[in-house]
């Protein structure tokens, strides 16, 4: 039976990394790989008897990651602070839209999001 202390240090190097990729910086990761833990944790009596833990823990920090960045564009479109796009022009805006999705996405989950 896994422990709760064996379980974080078997997946902290991969929960971290993938935050670290997401996050916009060191303090962000941090507070993110907090919470993932946090949860983790308050769900402990269900999680250490479940098929794939790890997996469980990432889809959660994946989660809380696009929750958080979620939260932020809306906090700041609430403020009035949207960054405004200089040209109606449909070819710069595409443009616009892939520095976006380079910066954000890796180069699967950009595939998805020009699907949609």
């Amino acid at each position: 039976m896994l422990n709760f202390e064996q379980f974080y240090l078997n997946t902290k190097a991969v929960i971290y990394q993938y935050l670290y990729q997401h996050a916009e910086d060191f303090f962000e990761t941090e507070d993110l790989a907090q919470e993932t833990y946090l949860l983790a944790l308050e769900e402990w009596d269900k999680l250490k008897d479940h098929p794939n833990p790890a997996g469980w823990l990432m889809v959660t920090a994946r989660h809380l990651c696009a929750g958080y960045h979620r939260h932020i564009y809306f906090r700041r479109e609430s403020l009035e602070e949207r960054d405004e796009i200089p040209y109606e022009e449909p070819a710069y805006n595409m443009l616009l839209m892939e520095d976006l999705l380079e910066s954000v996405y890796n180069k699967k989950e950009q595939q998805i999001a020009k699907k949609y």
